[in-house]
């Protein structure tokens, strides 16, 4: 049966696949038959894998905007474990794309866990706007979640690690945010976003809040240790990689956990 639609607190999912404007070209002489191509060999297929994901999560599609899906989740554990499932099956299918050095079709998955309302079969709020930044912070075969949802997950995802990719300004919400990627064990990205990064300090963090009907406060800048279900501070993601940026400022420090 199909999930119904949740209220209340809720934890919102954004994709996107990564690159697709400059695929299509490649696929036609004119773009009347690339679109029809990339129909066919990439959109169909990948919008099966992903549904049968949300489908097995209990999630609820919201919509689908080119490319993009959007859903919502009453479980933020269920939501991250659908995550994890659209980008390794999506990988297992060995789509390549025609770009220089044959890669894989990739895509790029937000989310956070805030309180929304309904408005009709849509959700509106801050929050959305939120989860639809999150995954902007996101490269290819990367899942980029909130801080709020990391604390309402925290002990239930066995096998999965966290990286903290630092605090970002996002475009159209107030103060600076902590963005943390899921580490599934899924590679680097072999695509280039193309997307300018603007590196900025980091204060330590040493604890992250739940999600509430109020704005979360600011997090703690202390330098004793994590306690309470923080991120554990360790170095710097591998390779110098950051994460991308729409313009605003982030950080090169990482933090990891495992929950």
């Amino acid at each position: 049966a199909e999930a119904s639609a949740p209220e209340g607190t809720v934890t919102m999912m954004f994709t996107d696949i990564v690159n697709s404007t400059a695929i299509k070209p490649n696929l036609g002489r004119f773009e009347g038959e690339w679109n029809q191509v990339w129909i066919e060999r990439y959109q169909r297929p990948h919008h099966h894998i992903l549904r049968e994901c949300i489908n097995e999560h209990h999630g609820f599609e919201v919509k689908t905007i080119g490319d993009s899906f959007f859903v919502a989740f009453s479980d933020p554990v269920r939501a991250v474990r659908c995550a994890v499932d659209m980008q390794r099956r999506l990988l297992e299918t060995g789509l390549r794309i025609p770009l220089p050095g044959n890669p894989l079709l990739e895509i790029r998955i937000g989310l956070h866990t805030g309180p929304v309302v309904r408005q009709g079969t849509d959700y509106v709020g801050t929050s959305v706007d939120k989860a639809a930044r999150i995954e902007g912070k996101a490269h290819g075969r990367q899942i980029t979640i909130s801080e709020q949802t990391y604390a309402m997950i925290q002990g239930q995802t066995p096998g999965l690690n966290y990286q903290s990719l630092g605090e970002f300004e996002l475009r159209g919400l107030e103060g600076l945010h902590v963005v943390i990627m899921v580490d599934y064990g899924g590679g680097a990205s072999a695509l280039d976003d193309a997307i300018d990064d603007t590196e900025r300090p980091l204060e330590e963090l040493t604890h992250v809040e739940a999600p509430s009907q109020s704005p979360p406060p600011p997090p703690p800048t202390s330098s004793e240790p994590a306690g309470g279900g923080g991120l554990q501070w360790s170095g710097s993601l591998g390779g110098g990689r950051s994460a991308p940026s729409d313009g605003t400022s982030e950080s090169t420090a990482v933090g990891t956990a495992t929950a």
